[in-house]
């Protein structure tokens, strides 16, 4: 379990250390739960860190490449750092991967901030970018009581026009009714919210 920011960049900074070591430079965009926190939107503990995709050693986010599959030398620096920290040996992970086959939502490369970790570069979107990915994962929870994606959606703070255009990108993900009747779900409760908390 990575405890808040300072413990994913510690995990982060471990593993740059050792592709630094190896005279390898790695880059990364991450999403989920560590982005926020690194962020500073929550501070809450996460099991993984995930990655969307890989960039380019220049940074240039017009070529993002596929994280499936990821490097070796990342794959085996995480794995070291997972034996060291006790972490889940898939803590560092390329889950949402397909979200870059599918097309990452409008603004998201833009609004990219870059951490480096010695021979780790670390992209992490901004709250535009990260409010349209916390709603689809929301959605896909079914809105079943109490869920960290609602929560990490609420601490995003998005306002019904931002909610509006996060679900035009949802739809190009799932246009499927019954996903269109999650997102509607979610988007009530969080204008419930906003109301409850002007």
């Amino acid at each position: 379990m990575l405890e808040g920011p300072k413990a994913i960049r510690r995990a982060l900074r471990l593993v740059g250390q050792r592709l630094a070591a190896q005279g390898a430079e790695i880059g990364i965009i991450i999403i989920g739960g560590a982005a926020l926190n690194l962020r500073g939107i929550v501070d809450r503990a996460t099991v993984d860190v995930d990655i969307v995709a890989l960039a380019t050693p220049d940074l240039d986010p017009s070529e993002l490449g596929s994280a499936v599959p990821l490097p070796a030398a990342l794959l085996e620096s995480a794995r070291q750092v997972a034996g060291e920290l006790r972490l889940a040996p898939d803590w560092l992970n390329s889950a949402p991967a397909d979200l870059l086959r599918l097309g990452l939502p409008p603004g998201f490369v833009e609004g990219l901030e870059w951490e480096e970790f010695g021979g780790l570069r670390v992209g992490i979107p901004d709250r535009i970018g990260l409010i349209p990915l916390k709603l689809y994962a929301a959605a896909h929870a079914n809105w079943a009581g109490p869920d960290r994606h609602a929560r990490d959606l609420r601490a995003l703070h998005p306002t019904r026009e931002e909610l509006v255009a996060a679900n035009a990108w949802v739809r190009t993900q799932d246009a499927s009714d019954e996903m269109n009747t999650l997102v509607q779900r979610v988007i009530k409760e969080m204008e419930r919210d906003q109301r409850r908390d002007p």
